[in-house]
């Protein structure tokens, strides 16, 4: 389950199950479907796009390298193409976890290393080029076009 703040983002999409939070102004919600592992692929993977201290920006000093936004936009497009998420799951466990924290992070850098090369890193998360020329030849946002309307 993801928590969305609900002055930011809406869930209405076909197949969203949506619950509003007691506790908070949030409303979680959820996938009801195989693509819960792309949710939580790119989660894990713009993580590192949040910071306590800056904020990140697109021009100046604190700007986004221009790999990190083609990676951002790589991922909104493949949440928009309604394509199967395949890239094998990367989950932590005790004994990587471990592993990790006896060798320093050379095991870590490895077994990413290994796990970018189980595909066409350089397109991910989609896992093959021709769906992503694809998607990017027929992209759902900025064409006037809605879901409804696409299908």
């Amino acid at each position: 389950m993801i928590a969305l703040d609900v002055t930011h983002w809406r869930c209405s999409s076909v197949g969203w199950r949506v619950a509003a939070s007691p506790t908070r102004s949030s409303t979680v919600c959820g996938w009801i479907g195989p693509t819960s592992e792309a949710l939580v692929a790119i989660g894990d993977a713009g993580w590192s796009l949040y910071d306590d201290v800056f904020v990140y920006r697109l021009r100046g000093r604190r700007a986004l390298k221009p790999e990190t936004l083609d990676a951002v936009a790589r991922c909104v497009l493949f949440l928009d193409s309604n394509l199967p998420y395949e890239w094998p799951p990367r989950r932590p466990s005790i004994k990587t976890i471990l592993l990790t924290l006896l060798t320093f992070g050379v095991s870590l850098k490895r077994d990413r290393q290994r796990w970018e090369a189980m595909g066409p890193y350089h397109v991910w998360p989609f896992y093959r080029e021709s769906d992503y020329h694809r998607a990017v030849a027929n992209p759902r946002r900025l064409t006037g076009k809605s879901r409804e309307d696409a299908a």
